[in-house]
């Protein structure tokens, strides 16, 4: 049984520059990040691969997992897709991770948001999307004001 969510944490994975998600692995990167996001017993509310970037919406119980959440997803993605083929073998993500914490009763929401994303990206780029979206609430943003709890998006360095 998984626990009761009480915030959720939205993730765009993005291939460092200059690397793309090959479109027919895009399913398979989808099954990957659910059974991964259920091996934390956590609830994965939404995932959508698109060859540029990977949209992850996640349930969450509390916020001192999102790091253990975030290595395991982006560890095991990774392998997956350097096992793919030579074409993939050094592939890597970019450093940024684009981080959002919401608000329970937003999981809906985004996950609406998530599941549209090709009818989002008809009209919009990665760039837009994360211009219009993502960072204008972001920590990045605020340098003198104190990041606000579970909401805002920023990106997470990685190394």
């Amino acid at each position: 049984m998984q626990p009761l969510c009480s915030l959720g944490l939205h993730l765009i994975l993005i291939p460092r520059q200059g690397t793309l998600i090959p479109v027919d692995l895009h399913e398979i990167l989808v099954s990957l990040t659910m059974s991964t996001v259920e091996n934390q017993h956590l609830r994965c509310s939404a995932v959508h691969a698109r060859e540029d970037h990977i949209h992850i919406l996640i349930g969450m119980p509390h916020e001192a997992d999102i790091p253990d959440v975030i290595t395991a997803l982006l560890g095991d993605l990774k392998r997956e897709l350097r096992r793919q083929g030579a074409h993939l073998s050094s592939f890597e993500w970019d450093d940024a991770v684009h981080v959002t914490l919401l608000p329970p009763w937003h999981l809906e929401i985004m996950a609406s948001f998530v599941r549209d994303q090709e009818r989002f990206h008809q009209t919009r780029t990665l760039e837009e999307e994360l211009d219009e979206v993502f960072r204008p609430n972001g920590i990045a943003d605020q340098p003198h004001e104190q990041p606000r709890r579970r909401s805002g998006a920023s990106a997470l360095h990685i190394n």
